[in-house]
């Protein structure tokens, strides 16, 4: 089965990606609130950011396709749920890189989804413990299960 994207397909599941992990994200915040609105996602700013994000994601999406890096839609969709994560990770390689600077030292460790990074294969999505995470269980004696 032939499950190559087209532009908009693309275009399409990194939204959809990112719009779900905020929807998420939402749904929790509302139940947390006792069904109402939290204030934190009210506004003209919040809907900019929400707006800026999501154009992220697709933005990500179409440049991880356009160089080869996903070829199904679950690539995207995960392109675009993780933006965040995948702006920051960058950003903290190459501070690190160009300037010589640890930064994980100076602000402390890279923030993951839960538990896992995402590891992104242009054939399969694959969670994994992150590195900072395995070595705290191992500092703390745990065998990371």
């Amino acid at each position: 089965m032939d499950v190559s994207l087209g532009l908009f397909e693309v275009l399409l599941c990194g939204f959809f990606g990112g719009f779900a992990a905020d929807g998420l994200e939402l749904y929790r915040l509302v139940k947390a609130n006792g069904g109402k609105w939290p204030d934190e996602w009210k506004g003209l700013a919040f809907a900019l950011a929400e707006t800026i994000r999501l154009a992220a994601g697709i933005g990500l999406a179409w440049v991880f396709w356009r160089s080869g890096q996903i070829s199904g839609p679950l690539g995207a969709v995960v392109v675009g749920a993780t933006t965040p994560l995948i702006v920051e990770k960058f950003s903290r390689s190459v501070i690190n890189n160009v300037s010589g600077i640890d930064l994980e030292s100076m602000i402390g460790p890279t923030k993951t989804l839960g538990h896992h990074a995402l590891s992104i294969d242009s054939k399969e999505v694959i969670a994994s413990p992150s590195s900072y995470e395995a070595q705290q269980d191992l500092s703390n004696g745990s065998n990371g299960v």
